[in-house]
């Protein structure tokens, strides 16, 4: 007996129990449509719903696996026919899911015109969004299926593909499914053609753009949390292919005084300047002008500002600098300095006006310069020779010289970055490298702290980094500088210029040890209170070479009845903590100075 209409009716009322279904799958699948023809014409919704669900239901066996009668052509006329009945009133939501489970049962069998029309015309008919969330996410999953799946048949549907696709997730608001979208987004865009996907760009990435940045409050019992979603978007977002329409967008909105907004336009900006794997600029790199002009007026601003979470935040935003200043390190160094040019060139421009500004310019310099050699090598060429040319002509104010000193200093420190991350820095001419000795000495002996400690950190560096190579201080003019900062250590308020020696010490520490050596035993005229506060910052250093030269000739010096007994014992404790640490039996020349 033929399966009727109200055959289909009794099963979904006994809820499509095994026996109900068992009659209707000795039906093959093609008969059971000709079978209901008059059920799906029916006027009762529940006529219709039954009959639609009855004909996708006995393509499938008990065990849920598709039926073998059900081939590529009749799974390709089933499909056809759930397609179209999905597009009219009655029956719609158990059509979607009929084709929905059919698709992925027969997607390695189905006919590819048959994608093909799903992908171009049904998917743009549906009207995704105006189904339930149950609807939704059955699409969903026919998208990610058919993507995976039948990638060419998508790429054959083209252009009316990716409108049918930006229509089914545009204004999505189920958690789920949004990270879904944001997920297939980024699939679809790189499984379409190029010339497809750039027509429809601005149209996809905009959907992307209306969930930016993140503020969903997971409520209670959902599966996603306001990071996966997040996580899932900036990836979206900064995809190649979008590059063009992101960074414009995220630079509009950097400004913004919510710090999580801030953040999240910063982490987009740092996945679009990651370097590719060969090295290459990655295409982000076109917009680095526009984005270090921006992130510079961030720094600026932040510099003004005095709170923990302000410093947290100018660190994010040196971050993403570095990030973005990286991806053109394998240019030429031309093309790096062209790159760099609103940074250097405003930071110039302030030395040369005394702006207020030259300390936030110099942090910048210093984050730049640190996080590549190739940009350090740049740098120092360039800025180097500027700034101390301004800050060395007869006219010079202090304000200028101030502000030189301080890049001098940042960049120096840059570079000493990078030979401790056992990477070399080549050394500027000797030029220019003189100009820096020159300026430095003369503002050690300047009256004013800061100028005296900037001096100090420039000089101490330059140690250093002629301790790695020659070129950039040679042996003599070493030698003289930790003098020079050993004696002025010596004087009042030189806190600041022994913490700076200490600091050379901890790479340098033998030949600053010998320099003070000399200094000690040629000249009587130190006081053992002066002598006491270079000790006590030498000591504090970590050099063992310091430490042995130093601990005895501290501790004579603190028989002096003017030292303060807390202070003496206070000093030589720390010197014996510090040797004790480093060697197992401290030299005879300190124990027998203690004694």
């Amino acid at each position: 007996m033929p399966f009727g209409p109200q055959d289909a009716v009794a099963a979904r009322r006994a809820a499509y129990s095994s026996e109900a279904l068992r009659v209707a799958r000795t039906t093959a699948p093609l008969d059971m449509v000709k079978q209901l023809q008059d059920g799906i014409l029916s006027e009762s919704d529940e006529t219709v719903n039954a009959c639609v669900a009855m004909i996708w239901r006995c393509c499938f066996t008990e065990d849920d696996t598709l039926r073998p009668e059900v081939d590529g052509l009749a799974a390709t006329a089933i499909v056809k026919f759930l397609a179209e009945r999905s597009l009219q009133f009655g029956g719609a939501t158990e059509a979607i899911e009929g084709l929905c489970r059919l698709v992925k049962s027969t997607a390695d069998t189905l006919e590819s015109h048959a994608v093909v029309a799903l992908a171009s015309e049904w998917l743009p008919a549906v009207g995704v969004q105006r189904h339930g969330v149950a609807v939704r996410t059955m699409i969903f999953d026919l998208l990610e299926d058919l993507l995976t799946r039948r990638a060419q048949d998508l790429q054959n549907a083209g252009s009316s593909f990716l409108r049918g696709f930006c229509g089914a997730v545009d204004g999505e608001r189920d958690p789920a499914n949004v990270l879904r979208a944001f997920r297939l987004s980024k699939h679809v865009c790189c499984v379409l053609p190029a010339e497809v996907v750039a027509f429809h760009v601005s149209d996809v990435f905009d959907n992307l753009a209306a969930y930016f940045p993140v503020m969903f409050v997971p409520p209670p019992g959902c599966s996603v949390s306001k990071q996966d979603l997040r996580e899932a978007l900036h990836g979206a977002m900064s995809e190649v292919v979008f590059v063009e329409h992101c960074i414009p967008f995220v630079l509009g909105k950097i400004s913004s005084p919510s710090a999580a907004a801030k953040q999240d336009c910063l982490d987009v900006l740092r996945r679009c300047f990651a370097c590719k794997a060969d090295g290459a600029p990655p295409p982000a790199a076109q917009f680095i002008g526009e984005v270090l002009t921006s992130l510079r007026g961030e720094v600026l601003r932040l510099s003004a500002l005095t709170t923990d979470s302000d410093r947290q935040m100018m660190q994010e935003v040196l971050s993403t600098v570095c990030d973005a200043v990286r991806s053109v390190r394998m240019l030429d160094i031309g093309d790096v300095l062209s790159a760099l040019s609103p940074i250097t060139t405003a930071a110039i421009n302030t030395v040369e006006t005394g702006s207020s500004s030259t300390r936030a310019y110099a942090t910048m310099l210093h984050a730049v310069g640190a996080s590549d050699p190739t940009i350090a090598n740049a740098l120092v060429c360039y800025v180097i020779p500027l700034v101390t040319s301004i800050a060395l002509e007869p006219q010079a104010t202090n304000v200028q010289k101030d502000g030189a000193i301080a890049m001098v200093a940042a960049l120096l420190a840059a570079c000493e970055r990078c030979f401790s991350g056992g990477t070399s820095v080549r050394a500027p001419s000797a030029e220019a490298r003189d100009q820096c000795a020159k300026l430095g000495h003369e503002l050690l002996q300047s009256s004013r702290a800061f100028s005296r400690g900037t001096a100090a950190d420039a000089l101490a560096t330059l140690g250093v980094l002629g301790s790695h190579d020659a070129q950039w201080l040679p042996e003599d003019q070493r030698r003289g500088t930790y003098r020079a900062l050993f004696l002025n250590a010596t004087t009042e308020g030189g806190d600041h210029v022994a913490a700076a020696l200490a600091n050379a010490a901890r790479v340098d520490g033998a030949t600053v040890a010998d320099e003070i050596e000399h200094v000690t035993s040629e000249s009587s005229a130190l006081e053992p209170q002066q002598l006491l506060v270079a000790y006590d910052a030498l000591l504090r250093s970590g050099s063992l070479e310091l430490t042995e030269a130093l601990l005895p000739r501290a501790f004579i010096a603190m028989q002096n009845p003017d030292a303060a007994t807390t202070a003496r014992w206070k000093l030589v404790r720390q010197g014996c903590d510090e040797l004790g640490q480093r060697c197992q039996t401290p030299p005879k020349s300190v124990v027998q100075a203690l004694m």
